[in-house]
């Protein structure tokens, strides 16, 4: 009795766990699912739902890199080539008629080393002040520019007020928009309240430029290329610290 209380208790035993799945794989195979399947369409996104995706990849870039001009509230054209840090610093170019210096941001204040004829362009005066800052760096109000660098262009803030100008009810698609050519990659033109946004056509449609007439300072005519630099990240920090 006791053997065939043993032999009984044996087979009481859990299966093993292999055994246990091969049960329930061959249980699922034989139940038949009733019915046909049906293709649902990958719904096609506006172009503003694009843009607004688009910009927010751009708010959660590490460092952005922008090249172009802006025409100061003095009236005066300016040229950027800087780099502007998630957290606000910034290094890079800056040159007004062909006059160019150095520029770097830090605690939010803008310094300049740029020679006198430099001074003269900015100010419109080739006075002895021009001299007097004659390849020195330079502590450069945000007016003057028109742009303050770290608050406008730090890619958080210039992705959230670019998104603000969005048409949210605009349900055209992004193909159905004028085309255009940036640093040779095809784009689509989007309008963005009085400017326009140059996406990239391939996906993830990265943002290309930007033409903003107003609306970023007091700072008219806003003409930038755009990239996202965050790979040279440290690079960049490196470059301001040296400065």
């Amino acid at each position: 009795m006791a053997a065939e209380r043993g032999v009984r208790n044996r087979w009481r035993r859990p299966l093993p766990m292999a055994a246990l799945l091969c049960a329930l794989w061959v249980a699922g195979c034989a139940q038949n699912v009733q019915g046909s399947p049906i293709a649902t369409p990958v719904p096609v996104l506006t172009s503003a739902q694009t843009v607004r995706q688009s910009l927010l990849n751009l708010a959660e870039a590490g460092v952005l890199h922008y090249q172009g001009s802006l025409v100061n509230p003095n009236g005066k054209t300016i040229d950027l080539d800087v780099s502007v840090t998630a957290t606000g610093e910034a290094a890079g170019a800056i040159s007004t008629n062909g006059q160019q210096g150095s520029l770097v941001l830090v605690a939010g204040t803008i310094y300049v080393d740029a020679p006198a004829q430099f001074w003269s362009e900015l100010a419109g005066d080739p006075g002895s002040q021009a001299e007097a800052v004659d390849s020195r760096w330079v502590r450069v109000p945000a007016v003057a520019l028109g742009v303050d660098l770290g608050a406008v262009l730090r890619p958080d803030a210039f992705g959230a007020a670019l998104a603000r100008q969005v048409d949210g009810g605009d349900a055209t698609a992004l193909a159905g928009l004028p085309t255009t050519t940036v640093r040779g990659t095809k784009a689509f033109a989007v309008a963005i309240g009085d400017g326009t946004l140059d996406v990239a056509a391939a996906g993830p449609h990265g943002i290309l430029h930007v033409d903003v007439p107003a609306d970023l300072g007091t700072a008219k005519n806003v003409s930038l290329d755009v990239a996202d630099v965050s790979a040279n990240e440290a690079g960049i920090y490196q470059d301001i610290t040296q400065q």
